[in-house]
């Protein structure tokens, strides 16, 4: 009777450490979760400034052959003067 009170101690005891390492688990899903959700949020920001740098770069690059073009003529008239 005795040794059968022992065993069943010994298997309560196990689960009792089990039971604590996945409530450290689960601590340690959450606090990481919490984490993602800031980076998230914060780079939510990132997004609508990178996607108007994209507009605003498609614009430059659509200009960019008549600016080098002006930018050439200007340099060969303003070169042959002092």
């Amino acid at each position: 009777m005795i040794d059968k009170v022992e065993a069943l101690e010994a298997d309560l005891n196990i689960t009792i450490s089990k039971k604590e390492s996945l409530e450290r688990q689960v601590q340690d899903c959450t606090d990481r979760l919490e984490k993602a959700v800031k980076l998230i949020d914060g780079l939510g920001g990132e997004k609508i400034r990178w996607s108007e740098t994209a507009v605003e770069l498609k614009h430059v690059y659509g200009t960019l052959t008549g600016d080098v073009l002006v930018s050439s003529g200007i340099i060969a008239y303003l070169g042959a003067f002092t």
